[in-house]
């Protein structure tokens, strides 16, 4: 995939050679899914069966859970997993279904220095599948992996978010550079994907498991804040600070876009506007693509936004918000959430980079938006697999939803003077050289989904 923000700053040489090695890496770091696999998963269907976990199902209560996820260079968010009681450092991600990890027999990858691969060896709770090794194939490269057994626990030992004999991927091999070149601050993947049809329990992934249906996602902004990950969150989302999405996707979480806006010195501009005749438009809102990938049909309008982003950030407070109207609410996302910042000088960004990629994608027959972690670090977001919904609340303060606003139609923080006041975006600090892409996009001009 090329980033179209690259070319656009061609003249920037430390950008450049950052898109160089993103070119080079595709997805970094995102390995999962099965996409370029067609074998059957019907071997070992008696294993995966026998995986239990504490769900609803088994006469427990939905577990609830707060993850602190780690941010390293604004890029990639990462909590602690356990497989067979080693602890790992994953992505938790809403575009993928399985839990993957780096094994310890992958000779050829070289680890960042925090990390370390799994080792079966040493798991009295490890299961070898009955399948071989699979291929895996995306836009940053293949990975060989074999399907096993092992007991997974969120968070740390003893969490309440566990699943015995689950089924996982134990990569033993791979090509792909950011598993070569230390560049990596995860090991793990643990999917969390929305899918409308259900699947039979050998395909079940820990959320489905588990039984959990809610989870929410907030990112704080600003130079190396965290996020969090809360599973089953106890929030009312009947409040009106929350605006109700419905997830239209099969097996993404995906909502509909009315359309997108911005304005250029008073000139309004649109794309994805079906009402006046353009093509329509998705969004995926996903927690495992660092950017906000852009569909051809706004590219002209993301370019025009972008040139007038000044080299030191020095005029954010300037620029329009880029709107994204979806299921009749308007969601703002000012200058400070759509571009970043590439390290600092004396305090002061050495460059203000924006935030986008360009994405070919298509989902019944609508173009894709990736909202990725500039969205989630602007709002508060909750994933209703019984919904399937999506709620979006203005972040306050701590990465809580505020819970009073102007007009429920408008969620872009204007919070009501009554309620908590959100203090102005602080800047991200990114590495978009460790930018990673969407999981189930493939090196190709047009991903159909």
């Amino acid at each position: 995939m090329k980033l179209f923000i690259f070319s656009l700053l061609e003249l920037c040489n430390v950008l450049l050679a950052g898109a160089a090695q993103l070119r080079q890496q595709g997805r970094t770091g995102i390995f999962h899914g099965n996409l370029g696999s067609s074998s059957s998963r019907s071997e070992g269907l008696l294993q995966r069966r026998n995986a239990t976990g504490t769900s609803q199902a088994m006469g427990k209560s939905s577990p609830s859970l707060k993850l602190t996820l780690a941010n390293h260079n604004g890029i990639q968010y990462t909590a602690a997993v356990l497989l067979g009681g080693q602890e790992l450092r994953a992505i938790y991600d809403t575009g993928s279904f399985e839990v993957m990890a780096i094994s310890k027999e992958c000779s050829i990858c070289e680890l960042h220095s925090s990390q370390h691969a799994y080792d079966s060896s040493t798991s009295k709770s490890y299961r070898k599948g009955t399948k071989g090794s699979e291929r895996h194939f995306f836009a940053g490269g293949t990975v060989l992996a074999s399907e096993d057994y092992e007991t997974v626990e969120v968070g740390k030992a003893g969490s309440n978010v566990k699943v015995d004999n689950m089924p996982f991927w134990q990569v033993t091999k791979t090509d792909m550079q950011v598993f070569l070149n230390k560049k990596a601050n995860f090991t793990a993947i643990v999917g969390m994907g929305h899918r409308k049809k259900r699947v039979d329990s050998d395909a079940e992934s820990l959320v489905e498991r588990v039984g959990i249906d809610k989870f929410s996602i907030c990112l704080l902004p600003g130079l190396a804040n965290p996020g969090y990950l809360t599973f089953n969150p106890e929030h009312n989302l009947a409040d009106t600070a929350f605006s109700k999405l419905i997830v239209t996707g099969d097996k993404h979480w995906s909502v509909d876009v009315d359309q997108v806006s911005t304005d250029l010195n008073g000139t309004p501009l649109h794309s994805c506007w079906t009402y006046g005749g353009q093509q329509k438009c998705a969004a995926i809102i996903d927690s495992g693509t660092s950017l906000i990938g852009v569909p051809p049909n706004a590219a002209v309008m993301v370019k025009t936004l972008i040139k007038r982003i000044k080299y030191d950030c020095s005029n954010l407070d300037e620029l329009p918000d880029l709107v994204f109207f979806i299921g009749g609410k308007r969601f703002a996302l000012p200058a400070r959430a759509y571009t970043v910042h590439f390290g600092l000088v004396n305090g002061k960004p050495s460059r203000c980079l924006p935030a986008f990629t360009d994405v070919s994608m298509s989902l019944k027959g609508a173009n894709i938006w990736i909202l990725g972690l500039p969205f989630l670090r602007h709002f508060y977001t909750v994933f209703d697999r019984a919904g399937p919904s999506i709620y979006v609340a203005d972040q306050g303060e701590n990465c809580s939803p505020a819970l009073k606003v102007k007009d429920p139609h408008r969620i872009d923080a204007l919070i009501d003077v009554k309620g908590p006041h959100r203090k102005p975006q602080l800047p991200t600090i990114a590495d978009l050289t460790q930018a990673l892409l969407p999981s189930w996009a493939h090196d190709n001009e047009l991903t159909q989904l």
